[in-house]
């Protein structure tokens, strides 16, 4: 059976998610499939990355 008419016939989706850039603390997140959108949460890791490698120090709360 096609993905979508399964999907119809049994009204579930394993969701495939198209995730915005990141533009803030959360980026929407659409289903390529049925359309349901999501707000996910951008990781903190990236900004910390960027820190560290522009040689900024961080306060001593946050580093890991």
């Amino acid at each position: 059976m096609h993905a979508s008419r399964h999907r119809a016939a049994t009204g579930t989706c394993t969701h495939h998610w198209i995730i915005a850039t990141p533009n803030g603390h959360f980026s929407q997140g659409t289903c390529k499939h049925c359309g349901t959108k999501r707000d996910f949460e951008n990781s903190e890791s990236e900004r910390l990355w960027r820190n560290r490698r522009s040689g900024r120090k961080e306060p001593a709360a946050n580093r890991a």
